[in-house]
């Protein structure tokens, strides 16, 4: 079976609410199952997310100035049908400041080495990047946060559209090579991203091939 996306769920807001968690429903089917959510925040990081109750391990969390939040989780096997994912900030999530939330469900991945090495980036600059380690097969995700509109790069499926779109999200085939880019006008932001695995593919048993000639 190929690693594929089973399903993505978005959350996003802009109001007058300052939540310390956010919670929203996202439907998991399929076999050899691993759920993602990134999350990309203004004015808190995040202590934690679960799903159905499930805490998912953190894979990234990094920031910019005190203020620019990006994040990433990952659940193996998480629980079929539709649940709550909840995440919870170490603050509240400032209000008026375009948050938003990725949640991608896998079908064909591993369930050992669920992904790969993650990579971060922060700064002040016109194009928020980073440069995963990938492969054909694999299927790249990230998260990242700005003090403006991002514009997602060219290999990439945007996967999270914010109000401003301050907030990002977005997959890339591993064969594309792993650069995950946004660009905006000169400002603050960070992104993380990494890389999911494939599960592994079965071996037959020659024994019996050579048998049944």
């Amino acid at each position: 079976m190929a690693l594929a996306i089973d399903a993505v769920t978005e959350e996003t807001w802009r109001d007058a609410t300052t939540p310390a968690n956010k919670t929203f429903s996202h439907t998991v089917s399929g076999a050899n199952r691993v759920l993602y959510v990134g999350v990309a925040s203004y004015g808190s990081a995040v202590s934690g997310v679960t799903y159905n109750g499930d805490a998912l391990s953190e894979v990234w969390n990094t920031s910019r100035a005190s203020a620019y939040y990006s994040s990433g989780w990952i659940l193996v096997a998480p629980d079929t049908g539709t649940h709550d994912v909840v995440v919870t900030y170490t603050g509240t999530a400032s209000a008026w400041q375009d948050q938003g939330i990725s949640a991608i469900s896998f079908t064909g991945a591993n369930q050992t080495t669920p992904n790969g090495t993650a990579v971060t980036a922060n700064n002040y600059s016109t194009s928020a990047s980073v440069t995963v380690s990938t492969g054909v097969g694999e299927i790249v995700v990230d998260a990242a946060r700005a003090g403006n509109g991002l514009t997602v790069g060219s290999d990439q499926t945007r996967r999270l559209t914010s109000p401003q779109d301050k907030s990002g999200a977005s997959t890339q085939a591993g064969a594309d090579g792993g650069v995950m880019s946004w660009s905006l006008t000169i400002q603050n932001w960070a992104i993380g991203a990494v890389s999911i695995k494939p599960a592994a593919a079965a071996t037959g048993n020659p024994w019996y091939y050579y048998a049944q000639q």
